[in-house]
C-alpha cells in the first residue's frame, strides 16, 4: 500500500522507520500511523470504486475481509448519500 523510492512495498515495520525519519527531518509532530493511514487509503479507495478484492491485494490480506472491516470506514460522501435516500423517501421524489 506504502511504496518507498525504488517503488517496493513497505511492511509495517519499514514504513514505521520512514515515516519516523520523514517526521524528523520535516519537523511534524507526532501523527497519523501505519494502521491509520492504511484505513484512510482503504476506506477511500473502496468509497471511490476500487473493488474490495484489489484492495486486499494491494494491502497484502489473502481474503477480503479486513479490506470490508476493520480497515473501513464510511466516508463523509457515503454517508451524505445514505442521509440523502431518506431524504429522497420523505419528499417523494
Amino acid at each position: 500500500m506504502f511504496c518507498d523510492e525504488h517503488g517496493l512495498q513497505h511492511d509495517k515495520d519499514s514504513f514505521r522507520y520512514t515515516w519516523r525519519r520523514i517526521r524528523s527531518e520535516l519537523k511534524l509532530p507526532n501523527g497519523p500511523t501505519f494502521y491509520s493511514l492504511k484505513m484512510a487509503g482503504n476506506s477511500y479507495a473502496l468509497a471511490n470504486g476500487v473493488t474490495v478484492a484489489a484492495q486486499a491485494a494491494k494491502m497484502g490480506h489473502t481474503t477480503t475481509r479486513m479490506a470490508e472491516g476493520a480497515y473501513r470506514s464510511l466516508q463523509r460522501n457515503e454517508l451524505q448519500d445514505a442521509v440523502n435516500i431518506y431524504a429522497r423517501g420523505q419528499t417523494g421524489t
